[in-house]
């Protein structure tokens, strides 16, 4: 669970501001909820050594270390999330797109793969009491950067009229131009020795 100091309430498209937050922490509360997740055998897989080579390798070109970060509670994510759209991952693109560059979590949830997707009908079954998301916020649109399969399960939640018990928070960052293609390269160079982009916190 995500434990905030509460700030006087600002509503923004479904979401209540709760605190501005440094990139560090947001890496450190990513990375403790993965650690239940078991995405070691994926990753290792993979080629990459930890769990933050691989995160960096995906993330590396949206450059997140660099940019400003604000926490916010999601208030009704039945009726919120379903209205987001998909970030720009080469995968979801290619899979579940259909040739655009996003679609909202509402398309998706109808799409066939995602109805039969065996991590969206766990989540269904089973969804976290508390539950961090990542995004961007574009003009007023979110995409979501982290979160992808959570979102879609919520979405085919409110289309079937499933009450869904949970907590969402999501970390935002404010962007003025498009995002890029996100993706995890399917093998780590053994020749690589990028730095992990995680500043210290005094960074």
């Amino acid at each position: 669970m995500v434990k905030v100091k509460r700030t006087p309430s600002r509503s923004l498209n479904g979401l209540r501001f709760l605190q501005s937050i440094p990139w560090p922490e947001v890496n450190r509360l990513w990375q403790r909820q993965e650690r239940r997740s078991g995405w070691a055998k994926h990753y290792r897989g993979q080629g990459y050594r930890s769990w933050q080579e691989w995160r960096n390798a995906g993330f590396r070109p949206f450059r997140p270390h660099r940019r400003a970060w604000s926490l916010y509670e999601v208030i009704k994510p039945l009726q919120t999330i379903p209205r987001w759209y998909g970030g720009p991952f080469r995968g979801w693109k290619g899979i579940h797109y259909r040739g655009r560059s996003t679609a909202s979590f509402a398309e998706l949830a109808i799409r066939p793969k995602i109805l039969r997707h065996p991590k969206v009908r766990g989540l269904l079954r089973q969804f976290p009491k508390n539950s961090l998301m990542m995004g961007a916020m574009i003009g007023r649109r979110v995409y979501v950067l982290e979160g992808m399969h959570r979102a879609c399960a919520l979405a085919l939640a409110a289309q079937q009229g499933r009450p869904v018990r949970t907590r969402i928070t999501i970390a935002l960052t404010r962007l003025r131009q498009p995002l890029p293609d996100l993706s995890h390269p399917s093998k780590k160079p053994r020749s690589s020795l990028d730095p992990v982009e995680v500043p210290s916190k005094k960074g």
